[in-house]
This record gives C-alpha cells, structure tokens and sequence, in this order.
C-alpha cells in the first residue's frame, strides 16, 4: 500500500494547508492509544482533533479504494493499444455503484 496519501498529508500539515471546514460530522468510539496520538498529532501540528481525524480518515479511504483488487472476468469491455480490457468482476465496481448512488441522495 503506498504511503503517498499520508505523506501528502503530512506535508499540508507541516505548510499548514489543512482543509478547515468539516462537512458532516459523525462519533466514532476509538482505543484510548489512538486518542492519545490523534491529540498529540493535533497539538505538534496546532490543528482540532476533528481536522486530525477527518484527514486521516480521508487519506485512509483513498488508500482503501486504491487497494481494492481487479478481478478479471471473462467479458472483453475494450481494447486499449490492442490489448483487451476485462470486466472488474471484483469489489470495486459493487463498490462504485453503491458509491454514486449514496452520494446522489
């Protein structure tokens, strides 16, 4: 898994570039060991608990969706510079209709 989200993360952090609003708020009961962590990553980068979680939680999901695996079926859907493409048989195209519909409502 690449670290390339985190380290982007980070550097917004370090520049102070942290997206300040938060759209939809949401309690999630987390361990006591990460609570201390997201507090002490809130109070080196003097940045809310909030904005410290929301990034992460986002960088976390991109990370996610980038991990999900292409399955190939056996459907040829195109042919890219004469190589055949085939049909996502995994999660992921589940997962990106379900997506497009909650995000539609």
């Amino acid at each position: 898994m690449s670290n390339a989200h985190i380290i982007n993360l980070l550097a917004g952090w370090e520049n102070q570039l942290a997206d300040k609003r938060i759209e939809h708020l949401t309690e999630v009961p987390i361990a006591k060991g990460d609570s201390v962590k997201i507090d002490a990553l809130a109070e080196t980068y003097h940045l809310s608990r909030q904005q410290i979680i929301a990034h992460l939680l986002h960088s976390a999901l991109l990370q996610v969706e980038e991990s999900i695996p292409y399955i190939p079926g056996n459907k040829i859907i195109r042919i890219e510079e004469g190589d055949p493409l085939y049909e996502d048989v995994g999660k992921m195209p589940n997962y990106l209709a379900i997506k497009r519909r909650l995000d539609s409502h």
